[in-house]
């Protein structure tokens, strides 16, 4: 694992092709945070009477902690740092993904009432089966994106911990 914690601990830095990636992922999660939010504020009727407070915390606590984390991803071009907090967004996803699995607070009749009638057509064809079956995924997702970023964490970091003792011993003399 010690090396292959040193070769992700090389790609820690977010340089080029990936700092765009992060911006468009933080435009892209940002749009369908508000796509939600907009749900709720033109009361479609997307969110039935069992969104209460819980399920609106979960819901969109997890959609903003995911665009504020691509967004620190940019400024601060640093993987492993936020990693731990990557963990914490994971299991916050897969917490609201259960409540809102248990609870079902939707009606995907309404889903595409918030978007212009010519785009509709990308989000109509969605059942309650089929929100069911996205939030179940998204259980699984969170949980397995919880174990995976504390398995990079770790090996990234003793990687690190391993390349900064490497380059601060003397050269062995003979």
């Amino acid at each position: 694992m010690e090396k292959w914690g040193k070769a992700e601990a090389r790609k820690d830095k977010i340089v080029g092709a990936n700092i765009i990636g992060e911006a468009v992922a933080a435009v892209f999660l940002s749009a369908l945070l508000w796509f939600f939010v907009a749900h709720k504020l033109e009361e479609t009727g997307f969110y039935t009477d069992e969104f209460g407070i819980l399920e609106m915390t979960l819901m969109y606590s997890a959609g903003f902690l995911a665009v504020a984390l691509a967004v620190l991803r940019v400024i601060i071009r640093r993987r492993n740092m936020l990693r731990p907090l990557d963990m914490a967004s994971f299991v916050l996803f897969a917490i609201a993904h259960a409540v809102l699995l248990v609870r079902f607070p939707f009606d995907f009749g309404h889903v595409a009432d918030v978007l212009p009638s010519s785009l509709q057509w990308t989000v109509e064809w969605m059942t309650d089966t089929i929100g069911a079956l996205i939030l179940a995924l998204g259980i699984v997702g969170g949980i397995v994106g919880a174990l995976v970023t504390l398995l990079i964490y770790l090996g990234v970091r003793e990687g690190l911990r391993s390349s900064a003792e490497q380059q601060t011993q003397p050269p062995m003399s003979d």
